[in-house]
This record gives C-alpha cells, structure tokens and sequence, in this order.
C-alpha cells in the first residue's frame, strides 16, 4: 500500500519517483550525480569522476546542500564530504525542497528541516514537495495541503492533485475513473478554473494544457490562467518548459510528427519527429524512425545522434549531464554525447 500511494505522490526518492517540473528541479544543481556502482551508490561530478566512494544501500540527489542515502536498512542525509549531517533513522526520505524533505517512520510520513528537526510529526499517508510554502497530503484517499506546520490551508477533499506551480494547482475532483474531472485551486482552496477536463498540465510561463471532452474522446487545448482557451487539436503536449511545448499533430503510432510550439501557437520547430519531450537546459529529447533518442537544440538542430536507446532511470539534461542507457548499462553524458561514466559490465 506504500508503494503505491507513493506512486500517486510521486514522492520518496527510494523509488526514484517525482512529479516536479523540469523548471523546478534545474533550479540549482548541486553538480553531484548519485551513481551505482556494482551494487553500492556513490557519487560523480560533472567530469565523470567519483567524489564519494560507492559505500550506500541507496542514494538520492543533493537539495539544499543535502543528500538522502540509506545505510543499515536506514535513511539519513549527507553533505557535500559523505559526512552524515543527520543520522540515519528514517525509514524512507525524500529530496530537501525550500528549507524542508518528506521522511517517513514506518507507514507514516512527516516533515524534517535541513537540521533534521522533525517540524511536521509522522502522522500523513503520503506528502508531496513543498513549493511557496505549501505541501499536498494524502489523507486516507483524499488529497488537501498543508503548511510548513502541517495546519490544513486546504482540507482533504480531492481525489487527485499536484504541487503548485505560478500560484495553482491542479485538482481532481470525483473517483479516478472515466468520470473524473480537473480543475484548478489556489491557494486558498477556491476553485479559480472549474473542474471540466479529463486531464489537467501543470502551469507554465501562464500557460496550462488541458484534455477537453471524454475520456474515449478528447482533444488537447491550452488554457491561461482565466480558464479561457487559446488554443486546441494537437497531441500529446507535455507542457511548457523553456517557453516551448512539444506537440504532435497525429497519435503515436501513425507517424506522429512531433515538433514544438510557442506560447503564441507558432511552430518554433516543425513536425518531424515520432516523440519530443520538453526543453532542459536547452536541450531536448527527440526519436527518428521510432528507434533511438538524440537531442536536439532551441533551434531544432540535432547536437546529440540518434543514439540511446530508452531505458528506467532516463532523465533530460539536469547539471549539465543526463541520464542514458548505453550498452544496456546505465550512464551519465555530457551535452556533446560523450559518456563521462558508465556502470560496471
């Protein structure tokens, strides 16, 4: 049952599970990458080098100068030399965001501070991030938020939701089913954007993308922060990042054409590619023919070959390297598409 509420947060890094935003996870990048090293976890730099030896169960990224890594079935966090800041003693803990992490001591999740004092006591089912000083909660099967006290500012009453991003946060309303819909809250709770869509984007730049319609049949719009739609009939839109979203103008499976768009609707990048993924660090991931990734620039010029093929633990360029599968091996490259580190065969 832990795994699974989890999932639906999106929370602890054990799973190697999130829901921020690419904007907000490139906010400052410790430039230390958690590595695994023939079953113990380390740590690299940027060059590739490793900085602190392989010595972990398990092992997560730096927020706030900090990192979660378990030893003795335990989870504590480090500094920047390996030396533990707060003692191993949780049972699972996830990355610092604005001053405060998600820990849990056996089913229930609480909230620590960058000292390790426990300022929110274990008493939630699940506690997503905390952003502009809120936190989303799991209350049985309901989600509300909370502060950096743990005070309700919104009750549990939803049936799904998001952090918020540019003061909203997306909400469900109803069973997840075919017969749920999303809306938008502040953070008050009040409903600003009704719930109306089958599917619901985080805000970005000003801008939301919605599914409008049914489940068995919808199209994808976007939306400003009114509720008011700008725009609307293309696929799979993953959001704006760096002031561009990639969009399809067919399904997968049929040619997609995948390309990227403006805020103002103009195709900065043409359809050409079989899927596109967003923007991060001005780079992007592309497929060609449906076989293998490459990146691509602002510009749509492909700066990394088709290469790599999709594997668990893929992630955009974050710190200026990204996460691959080569060789059916993990690894790390740099933005020119060398491998700076590779684990062991």
């Amino acid at each position: 049952m832990k795994n699974l509420i989890t999932l639906l947060l999106c929370g602890l890094f054990l799973l190697g599970i999130s829901c921020s935003s690419i904007t907000q996870q490139t906010k400052k990048h410790a430039g230390l990458f958690p590595i695994n090293q023939t079953g113990e976890y380390g740590y690299i730099d940027t060059s590739g080098k490793v900085v602190i030896n392989p010595q972990f169960q398990q092992a997560g990224n730096f927020s706030d100068g900090l990192a979660p890594v378990k030893v003795g079935g335990k989870v504590g966090y480090i500094d920047k030399s390996s030396k533990f800041v707060i003692n191993p003693q949780f049972d699972d803990a996830g990355e610092f965001s604005e001053g405060f992490a998600v820990v849990t001591v056996g089913e229930e999740a609480g909230v620590i501070d960058t000292t390790g004092k426990m300022v929110v006591a274990p008493q939630f089912t699940a506690i997503g991030s905390f952003v502009d000083g809120v936190a989303r909660v799991l209350v049985g099967d309901k989600i509300g938020y909370i502060d950096t006290t743990g005070k309700f500012v919104v009750n549990p009453q939803f049936s799904r939701g998001h952090d918020f991003s540019e003061g909203l946060a997306v909400v469900g309303i109803g069973e997840r089913d075919n017969n749920s819909k999303c809306g938008f809250i502040d953070k008050t709770g009040k409903l600003v954007i009704s719930p109306q869509f089958v599917q619901c984007h985080d805000f970005s730049d000003g801008l939301a993308i919605v599914g409008q319609g049914t489940y068995q049949n919808w199209n994808t719009v976007v939306i400003n922060q009114k509720g008011e739609i700008l725009r609307n009939n293309f696929y799979y839109p993953r959001g704006f990042s760096e002031g561009l979203s990639p969009v399809c103008t067919k399904p997968y499976g049929v040619k997609a054409d995948c390309g990227y768009m403006d805020k103002s609707g103009n195709w900065t990048i043409k359809p050409q590619f079989d899927q596109a993924h967003p923007f991060s660090e001005g780079l992007a991931k592309v497929v060609i023919d449906d076989k293998r990734w490459g990146y691509i620039d602002r510009t749509g010029k492909m700066v990394i070959s088709p290469q790599f093929p999709s594997g668990l633990g893929d992630e955009p360029f974050l710190g200026g390297l990204a996460r691959a599968t080569v060789d059916n091996r993990k690894a790390y490259i740099d933005k020119t598409g060398k491998i700076v580190w590779q684990e062991s065969p």
